[in-house]
C-alpha cells in the first residue's frame, strides 16, 4: 500500500504516448439524440485528487490517476473520487465511455467549463482480487446522435480501495484490511503518523513486553511505502553469550500483496535478531537486525507494527 490518496491535482496531458483514436468503447452509447446541429465541444485537460505517491512501484504507477475498485470495497457504498474534465461547452456532452470492460464510468455533473465524472474499476479477470491498472486509457465523449470526440489518460489510471477517506492500494488494502478482517481483527485505516497516530502506530521493538514487539496478525510497516501481514511469529534459536547477554532469533512469516508491482499475493519468511542484557528490572533489548520484507522487488527494513 501502499499509497495514500494524495491531496494534489494532477493536470494530464492530451493523446501523449498514445494511440489517438480508440476502437469503439466495449459500454453502450447513445443511439439517438436531438437533431438539433451541437458545437462540439473541446477537452484541454483533466485532473482529480488521487494522484499516486512516489514509491516503491513509482516507476509502474507514479502519476496513475487513482479510481475507487467497488467490488471489495469494505464498505457497503464506495465514494467516488472525482474526475474533472476541463474544457469548453462540455454541457453538450450526453454520456461517456471507457474503452475497458472492467471499468465504469458516469457524468456526475457538468458546467460548460467542467465535467465531472465517476469512474470506477469492476471485477476483473486478470486477477478477481486486484484489478489491472489501465495504462493509457481512452475516454470517449458522446455529444450527437454518432458525434464523438475522445481523451486519452496518461499514463493512465489504478484502481484503489477507498476506505475511511483513503485510498489504499494492493498492498495496504490486503494487509490492512482484508487479511485483518479474515482474523477478526480492526482494519488499519491509516498509516501511521508521528506526531498524531491513528491508530496508534508503535516503533518495532525487540521487547516481548512492549507493545511494540510484533504479535501474531499484525501489520508490519515498512516507512509510509509498504504493508505486509505477520500470519506467525516464533522463536527459532536462543544463545547466551559469553558477556552474559542472550540472542534471541525469531522467525516472521505472513503474507503481502504487489510485491512484484504486478498486483499479486506472495509469501515472505523473514527474521528478527535480539539481544537482551541486563537483570531484571533493568532489562534492555537492542534489536540487532531488523525483519525485512519486499515492496516493489526491494527489501525494505521493517520499522514499525500495527497490532
Amino acid at each position: 500500500m501502499r499509497y495514500l490518496l494524495a491531496a494534489l491535482s494532477m493536470m494530464g496531458t492530451l493523446l501523449v504516448g498514445c494511440i489517438e483514436e480508440a476502437p469503439l468503447s466495449v459500454n453502450s452509447h447513445p443511439t439517438s439524440a436531438s437533431a438539433a446541429v451541437l458545437v462540439p465541444p473541446t477537452i484541454t485537460g483533466y485532473y482529480t485528487s488521487g494522484s499516486v505517491w512516489t514509491c516503491p512501484c513509482g516507476a509502474y504507477w507514479q502519476k496513475y490517476l487513482q479510481v475507487p475498485y467497488d467490488r471489495y470495497s469494505p464498505s457497503a457504498t464506495c465514494p467516488a473520487i472525482p474526475f474533472y474534465v476541463i474544457g469548453n461547452n462540455l454541457t453538450s456532452i450526453t454520456s461517456v465511455t471507457i474503452n475497458d470492460p472492467y471499468y465504469t464510468v458516469k457524468i456526475v455533473s457538468a458546467i460548460p467549463g467542467c465535467l465531472t465524472l465517476d469512474i470506477r474499476a469492476l471485477n476483473n479477470n486478470w486477477n478477481t482480487s486486484s484489478p489491472a491498472p489501465l495504462s493509457c486509457a481512452i475516454l470517449t465523449f458522446w455529444y450527437g446522435p454518432l458525434s464523438k470526440i475522445q481523451q486519452v489518460i496518461s499514463p493512465g489510471i489504478i484502481p484503489v480501495f477507498f476506505y475511511n477517506q483513503q485510498a489504499y492500494h494492493q498492498c495496504t488494502w490486503y494487509a490492512g484490511i482484508e487479511a485483518r478482517n479474515g482474523v477478526r481483527k480492526t482494519p488499519v485505516t491509516s498509516f501511521y503518523d508521528i506526531n498524531k497516530p491513528i491508530p496508534p502506530s508503535i516503533f518495532l521493538s525487540g521487547d516481548p513486553k512492549s507493545s511494540g514487539f510484533p504479535l501474531q496478525y499484525s501489520v508490519l510497516c515498512v516507512g509510509r511505502s509498504h504493508m505486509a501481514f505477520l500470519e506467525n511469529i516464533t522463536t527459532s534459536k536462543v544463545v547466551t553469550n559469553a558477556d552474559g547477554s542472550k540472542t534471541t532469533t525469531y522467525l516472521l512469516t505472513g503474507s503481502q500483496y504487489n510485491v512484484d508491482c504486478k498486483g499479486s499475493r506472495s509469501s515472505f519468511s523473514t527474521s528478527m535478531v535480539v539481544t537482551q542484557r541486563g537483570t531484571a528490572p533493568t532489562l534492555t533489548y537492542k534489536i540487532d537486525s531488523y525483519p525485512q520484507v519486499y515492496g516493489g522487488n526491494t527489501p525494505g527494513t521493517v520499522t514499525y507494527v500495527y497490532h
